[in-house]
């Protein structure tokens, strides 16, 4: 029990530490650079569909979970044609993106940041969703220190 209890903590705190790491660091990299970020128009070329089936044996009736992406293509000032798939999209069957669908998009002319959808969520979302999966982590490993801790270190 108290082996399996702190290989628990160190699991939660290794990657809790490695999560809001990463996540700290391209937030920070972002709020940093924001000032040379440059302003394209994009054009969706495909929406890019994800379908993750749900376990079927909890809950039969629910339909899989279907996340959209926007496969956007831009050119830079240079004139150089770049295509990314954005981080951030939507869900359902159907997509509010649609090819040939036009969009404003930031990229980095000096190559440090990837392009993104010029929205709040398109630049910040996905830092913040890995702060949030770090502080998880590293709570996940305080409570088990507060569950377990005298268990641990009485035998």
């Amino acid at each position: 029990m108290r082996f399996l209890a702190l290989g628990m903590m160190l699991v939660c705190t290794l990657s809790g530490l490695m999560i809001l790491g990463v996540s700290l660091r391209e937030g920070v990299l972002r709020l940093w650079r924001r000032r040379r970020l440059v302003r394209a128009e994009g054009v969706i070329v495909y929406v890019v569909k994800k379908t993750f089936r749900r376990m079927p044996q909890s809950k039969p009736h629910l339909r899989p979970l279907i996340l959209n992406f926007p496969l956007v293509q831009f050119r830079t000032r240079e004139g150089d044609e770049i295509k990314f798939t954005s981080e951030t999209g939507d869900t359902g069957p159907q997509s509010r993106y649609v090819a040939g669908e036009r969009l404003a998009v930031l990229y980095d002319p000096e190559g440090k940041l990837p392009p993104t959808l010029a929205t709040v969520s398109g630049q910040w979302l996905p830092s913040l969703i890995g702060v949030l999966a770090g502080c998880i982590f590293l709570s996940v490993t305080l409570l088990i220190y507060c569950s377990f801790w005298e268990r641990i270190v009485s035998h």
